[in-house]
Order: C-alpha cells, then structure tokens, then sequence
C-alpha cells in the first residue's frame, strides 16, 4: 500500500486499499466526501466477525484485552485481535511520515454511549490530501502531526 501510495495516482491508493480489505470475504462499502475516501467493511471482517460468530466470547480467558496505550489508540480493553489496525498507522507513520491510510471511526462516535470497538464496522479513510488528516489520529497513536506533508507525486 505504502508503495502505490507513493508512487500511484489517489484512485490505485484506495483500490490498493480496496483489494486488500475484500481478502476479509465480507461486504463493503464506500463512501466519498471533498477530502476522502471510505471503505467500511460491513461488518468488519477481523474484530466484528469474531465478535459476531461467537469465535470470541466475553469472559476475559476467551478474550484478551489491551490496556490503553498507542497501539490501542488509547482505547482500554481493547481486543488485542484488532490491533493490527493502529499498528499499520503506526508503521505508516514511521516509514513515510504520515497515515496512508487512517482507520475509522472518529472520536467523538467512540465516545457515543453503547460503543464497543470490535463489535461494530470498521472503516479505513484514504485522504486526497494528507494534510487534511486530524490531529487527533497522529495524538492517539503518540505522534505529532507534521506541519506539512507534500501530497504523492501523482494525486
């Protein structure tokens, strides 16, 4: 994904993006805006199916938790089956200096009574311009957002 991202135009981005979510084998679905693309798997394909299919049950010796760190996003008893997703913006981050991709959802959803990571969809926003990416996914995983990102060559 780094590679294309760098090197490709925005549309090979998110299809890179795309292609690699369809390898779950569960549906998408995709959204536009002015600043990005979203791909959400509905439900998400790791975390939510486990969830789901009862693969994963709620007594804490069926199911480990992380406690609150970066690669967590600062989330308590977060399922450690769901944290490849900070760790690819973190290996973003430290290979290239910015998300190539930044995983959903939003703070201020998070903090929504009833939410519970792993137990509803996830979704992964490709931004037209990484400067447009909020502060607070480069905080969360324990980064400054850099003052300036020059945007990919070709987008």
């Amino acid at each position: 994904m780094i590679d294309v991202t760098l090197n490709g135009t925005f549309k090979e981005a998110v299809l890179e993006q795309i292609g690699g979510l369809e390898t779950h084998g569960e549906p998408l679905e995709i959204m536009e805006d002015d600043e990005k693309v979203v791909v959400w798997m509905r439900p998400c394909g790791s975390g939510q199916f486990l969830q789901e299919t009862r693969h994963v049950c709620e007594a804490p010796q069926k199911c480990v938790l992380c406690k609150a760190c970066p690669q967590t996003w600062n989330i308590d008893n977060f399922p450690v089956y769901c944290v490849h997703a900070p760790r690819q913006e973190i290996l973003s981050i430290k290979q290239i200096g910015w998300l190539v991709m930044v995983n959903c959802p939003l703070p201020e959803e998070r903090d929504v009574p009833g939410y519970m990571f792993a137990k509803q969809s996830c979704g992964f926003a490709v931004y037209k311009d990484p400067n447009d990416i909020p502060e607070f996914v480069y905080k969360t995983l324990g980064f400054e957002k850099p003052a300036h990102v020059e945007k990919p060559a070709k987008w």
